[in-house]
């Protein structure tokens, strides 16, 4: 066996999400690559399908006194059914949210996020299962960013020769903002953390900037990787056609946002939730019959399961008048995802008011040459990556009028034979994850050689 790798990231593999997602596809890559990979992430959710094999070792750990939960490495299996008729996922049910006291009372207790309490069962799970033995680097994933004092703890006590993944940001991020009376401790916290890494990666460009700021020690040792596609689990490009009389599909795959502060004008703050000038269009369309006898449906996919969100999204789009255009679908496992994206005509894409967030589903999308609806407000860096693939228009969120002549248009191109685009694929390709898992490789090879 070659290098050992403790790998770890809290969300569990399973169950969707983007940080399962990308630990996942790293993982795979560097146990293909010779690497014993050592996943320590959290227990899954409850009612989770049997996960599918993988090459890498999978512990999922609970809370201090939970169990530890081994999945060893196994050889690949065949790739699942993704065609038309594959099965939904079965989706387990979240408890309820906890109440507003007991959220106070964790944002003071457990800083900096509620994990906190699973690092010590991470540190043991991972004792235990290399045997005492140090492996030759670590690399922890966040947020949480809890994870990252497993890795500082292992380099401080054990020397383990740490790298720090940021997929997002800590302190600046819209929807995830760190409590105020907090903000001063978690910087102090974040450059100390920094500081001691071997390495920092960076989700992308922007990101990278402000963690340079932050701690300026960091800039000739901190590289951006983004999350990028896995041609495994898409499969090839579909470069889809469509004629009228056919239903024309649209799809949005990914978490549901809520409002965010920022300059949002007359109305009420974007989200994806309320997605008004999405409807407004989508409406015209239909009424004006553009998109021919077959009609159009658009389906969301994401709502996380036991909140509000599916339900809100049903009753704005009632609200609008376009509650038969539209299906809402709970968050599902990748590989049921895919089989929507495949069988659509337009790809749907919601950011605003950030540059610290670039979407996963933009790789994805762009990988398959499906044309892409880019929704964005003050989001350059995600325009930038649409733009430079080539990949769709760029159109302001609330702005039906030029929603609707987007759509239209691509409806017409397929209608003509044309393609609605002209993918730039040099550029979409070096978000392959067999490129990025290659530069990962490299880091982490390095690391070690340097310490």
């Amino acid at each position: 066996m070659g290098r050992t790798l403790l790998y770890v990231s809290y969300p569990h593999l399973q169950g969707g999400g983007t940080g399962a997602h990308r630990t996942a596809r790293f993982a795979r890559f560097l146990s293909q690559a010779g690497w014993r990979v050592v996943v320590i992430c959290g227990p899954p959710s409850p009612g989770l399908r049997p996960p599918d094999p993988q090459p890498f070792e999978v512990v999922a750990v609970g809370g201090p006194l939970g169990r530890m939960s081994v999945s060893p490495p196994r050889a690949q299996a065949p790739l699942p059914d993704t065609g038309p008729g594959a099965a939904p996922a079965e989706v387990a049910h979240e408890p309820r949210p906890p109440s507003r006291a007991r959220r106070l009372l964790r944002e003071a207790l457990f800083v900096p996020d509620p994990q906190i309490f699973w690092v010590p069962s991470a540190l043991g799970a991972a004792r235990r299962t290399l045997d005492g033995r140090r492996p030759d680097v670590v690399l922890c994933s966040g947020p949480p960013f809890s994870t990252f004092l497993v890795g500082r703890l292992r380099k401080m006590f054990r020397g383990t020769p740490l790298v720090l993944d940021y997929r997002d940001v800590w302190l600046d991020h819209p929807w995830w903002p760190a409590p105020a009376w907090r903000r001063g401790f978690e910087a102090w916290l974040e450059r100390r953390l920094l500081a001691s890494a071997d390495h920092v990666i960076a989700n992308h460009e922007p990101m990278r900037a402000q963690l340079i700021s932050h701690q300026p020690r960091i800039a000739g040792r901190i590289t951006v990787i983004p999350n990028g596609f896995d041609p495994e689990e898409l499969g090839p490009p579909v470069r889809p056609t469509w004629r009228p009389g056919a239903r024309f599909e649209m799809v949005y795959s990914g978490t549901l946002y809520g409002p965010v502060p920022g300059n949002t004008g007359p109305g009420e703050p974007l989200t994806v939730q309320r997605p008004t000038g999405l409807f407004r269009a989508l409406g015209g369309l239909a009424r004006a019959r553009l998109l021919g006898a077959g009609g159009v449906r658009l389906t969301f996919i994401g709502a996380r399961p036991g909140t509000a969100e599916a339900a809100t999204l049903a009753a704005h789009a009632r609200a609008c008048g376009v509650a038969d255009l539209v299906e809402v679908r709970e968050r599902m496992e990748k590989r049921d995802v895919v089989p929507h994206l495949r069988r659509a005509h337009l790809l749907v894409n919601f950011l605003y008011h950030t540059e610290a967030q670039v979407a996963q589903k933009i790789y994805d999308y762009m990988h398959l040459e499906i044309p892409i609806l880019s929704l964005l407000r003050d989001s350059e860096i995600n325009a930038a990556i649409v733009r430079g693939a080539r990949a769709g228009p760029v159109v302001d969120p609330e702005d039906d009028a030029a929603i609707g002549a987007a759509v239209a248009s691509i409806a017409d191109d397929y209608a003509a034979g044309r393609s609605p685009q002209s993918s730039d694929r040099a550029y979409i390709d070096q978000f392959d994850l067999r490129h990025q898992g290659g530069r990962l490789d490299s880091i982490l090879r390095g690391v070690i050689a340097g310490s």
